[in-house]
Formats: C-alpha cells, structure tokens, sequence
C-alpha cells in the first residue's frame, strides 16, 4: 500500500481532488454535483478524508486481518 491515497494508482482519487486530464472513462461531474460546492476538489478530498481518524487507519493498516468474522469454532446441526 502507500502512506498518501493519492500515490496509489489504481484509485480513481487523485483524478477527483485534482483538475486536469481524466481518464475518457471516469465521469467526475456526477460526484461534483453532489457536493453542492464551488471548490469541487476540495470538496471531495474533504469527503474522503472525512473521519480518517487514527483508530481507522490502524485498521486498515493491520498487516493480518481475517477474510472472515466469527468465532473460531464451527457449529454442529
């Protein structure tokens, strides 16, 4: 992964918080119109960085997580 979303290129975000070329694929003016502001890019970035709180971050920065939820012993019918 990167330390900065906006270095990891398979993510569509540096083409959202950033004017310029786009992708003939990527419609940014849908999510621009949902934020009812002027400055669209920082609208967004603000969006998405909305409650990147430390808790999370170590989440999602956890090196071993489980594919799947639950307890750790099976159930017998």
């Amino acid at each position: 992964m990167v330390e900065e979303l906006v270095k990891y290129k398979w993510s569509s975000y540096s083409a959202f918080i950033r004017g310029g070329v786009t992708p003939k694929w990527l419609v940014r003016d849908f999510i621009f119109s949902l934020q009812g502001k002027k400055r669209k890019y920082a609208a967004y970035k603000q969006f998405v960085e909305y409650e990147n709180d430390t808790e999370i971050s170590a989440f999602y920065g956890a090196k071993k997580l489980l594919s799947v939820l639950g307890c750790g012993t099976l159930l017998k019918a």
